[in-house]
């Protein structure tokens, strides 16, 4: 197995590609959980909306005036 010898400069350089890639991952990441958070509770809210509607449709159907 050979060695590869890099140069400071270039360690020096692929830290910092990999420290962007590693901080674009991570925002990319809390970006997607962040929405997916949203369209649950979104969901949640429709179907809490829906579901107050048709308790108050059932009730309107026990006692018709």
């Amino acid at each position: 197995m050979s060695t590869i010898d890099l140069s400071s400069r270039t360690l020096r350089h692929l830290t910092r590609q990999l420290a962007a890639h590693r901080r674009e991952t991570v925002r990319r990441a809390r970006e997607e959980t962040r929405a997916a958070d949203r369209a649950m509770r979104e969901a949640r809210r429709r179907a809490e909306d829906t579901a107050a509607h048709a308790r108050r449709t059932a009730r309107r159907a026990h006692h018709p005036t």
